[in-house]
């Protein structure tokens, strides 16, 4: 099981002002200025897979003795973490996001084995690491990075290493590996991507919460 040593790729804890819900369409924030906005790239999940992921950490939580869980808006898979946009109109980033999307075909995607990062006796993150398509999956994140790069967000220059965050800060009742042995092998269906999300970060009521801001289709999307 790869134990990572590397700082995690994830958003910071932030803070917005509150936004207006997003549609499949992002018509509202071309024409709109934002200012002190957290914001990501990523790919998010369907209801079904989501719950499928939950039904996962139910099967973990009796195990044990504290942490804190994602919840069902909480679970995407980060492509690109962007940091503060500044003030401006987000018609840039879409017009990038649009680009790189209309040449990548939808592509599957599985959840695989479970993966942690270790701090003495306290796990600090426990994720779902990521199969399927791999190469589409990297190549996508690659021309990502390559797009903004331009708008002044740099390239990523530690390795890509997709996950879904299950949860922070837990500690086992015993040994994680006797937990996984008594749960068996992550059996989740696997996903087609078929959209890019920009993704809001902020904190509400001490927990941080990701908005969707605007969706890009893949090429044969509608």
């Amino acid at each position: 099981m790869p134990h990572f040593q590397a700082t995690v790729y994830r958003p910071d804890r932030v803070k917005l002002k509150q936004q207006p819900s997003c549609p499949r369409s992002n018509q509202y924030y071309r024409t709109r200025s934002v200012s002190f906005l957290r914001a990501f790239i990523g790919i998010d999940f369907n209801d079904e897979i989501k719950n499928e992921i939950l039904a996962i950490q139910d099967k973990l939580k009796p195990h044990t003795v504290s942490g804190r869980w994602k919840s069902f808006d909480d679970l995407h898979l980060t492509l690109k973490f962007m940091g503060e946009i500044g003030s401006g109109p987000l018609e840039p980033i879409n017009d990038a996001m649009k680009a790189v999307a209309k040449h990548v075909k939808p592509f599957s995607l599985s959840l695989a084995d479970f993966w942690t990062y270790d701090d003495k006796d306290l796990m600090r993150f426990l994720w779902l690491g990521l199969a399927g398509d791999l190469v589409a999956l990297r190549n996508l994140q690659a021309a990502v990075d390559m797009a903004l790069e331009p708008l002044g967000y740099p390239a990523e220059k530690r390795g890509f290493a997709p996950h879904v965050t299950l949860g922070q800060d837990l500690v086992f009742k015993t040994e994680f590996e006797d937990v996984k042995a008594a749960l068996g092998p992550v059996q989740i269906k696997d996903m087609t991507v078929h959209w890019l999300v920009l993704f809001a970060s902020e904190e509400t009521e001490g927990r941080r919460v990701y908005r969707k801001i605007a969706e890009y289709p893949l090429a044969t999307n509608p």
